[in-house]
């Protein structure tokens, strides 16, 4: 198990996504960049509105991109700034960074509402639990090279609750399926998480860590051979959800 660490004054993901973004994304509403840890339903809907704003949108040109999953879970990627210690540590390589964020939502019988909008504006189903987990992957090349590193950077969750419904707990789960063979990492489970809090635990990856100088986080090449995931676990009530974050190699 791995400790928690807790930021309370931080911010959803979604404001780090808004604000953080390449210029090209700059078109994005004041409302979405206005996010706060204090503001519920209304947060909500700025999320879902940024999902509907950038909905199949090209990353390369707007720097931010939403989908709806397999599972019907809105999902949005965005391009943010990475640190200079990043970006400048080896000649020839470019390094960017992605957040990907998926959001869960649960209606007070801990039943998973599937996206989109209007059918829970209908339904009134706010009334419940919603997540946001969010990952963040960094990609490496090289201008001297065709080849491609990537990494888990981080990853974090954020909750709000819009009744007495709340998470009963939640852990976070980092896994690689690669060669060698598949591995994961469970970190501390946390009962009765409060909305309003941004939990996060920085990835400290499985393989050749004593080898590995840079932070400890194993870049993995892309070779087509394996995915890099992050999940958060959540208990709603006896109802388990599993928030996934995936990708390929």
């Amino acid at each position: 198990m791995k400790n928690n660490r807790r930021f309370p004054t931080l911010a959803i993901t979604f404001v780090l996504l808004l604000s953080l973004f390449s210029p090209a994304a700059s078109a994005v509403s004041t409302a979405n960049a206005n996010l706060t840890p204090t503001s519920n339903s209304e947060k909500i809907a700025d999320i879902m509105e940024a999902g509907e704003q950038y909905m199949g949108a090209d990353i390369e040109e707007t720097g931010i991109s939403a989908c709806i999953t397999k599972e019907g879970r809105l999902q949005v990627t965005c391009e943010l700034l990475v640190p200079t210690i990043y970006s400048s540590a080896n000649s020839g390589d470019e390094i960017k960074r992605y957040a990907i964020s998926t959001l869960l939502m649960v209606d007070q019988n801990g039943d998973e509402i599937i996206y989109p909008r209007e059918p829970v504006e209908e339904s009134g189903a706010y009334q419940g639990v919603l997540a946001v987990h969010t990952t963040y992957f960094d990609y490496r090349t090289n201008s001297y090279f065709s080849e491609g590193w990537t990494r888990v950077n981080s990853m974090e969750t954020y909750f709000e609750y819009d009744s007495w419904l709340g998470a009963t707990s939640f852990y976070h789960l980092y896994e690689t399926r690669l060669l060698p063979p598949d591995a994961y990492d469970v970190y501390e489970e946390i009962d009765f998480p409060e909305e309003g809090v941004v939990y996060s635990d920085e990835i400290d990856d499985f393989y050749d860590r004593d080898d590995n100088p840079d932070d400890g986080i194993r870049w993995h090449p892309v070779d087509g051979v394996g995915t890099l995931s992050t999940a958060a676990v959540v208990n709603v009530d006896g109802h388990e959800f599993t928030v996934r974050n995936s990708r390929y190699l």
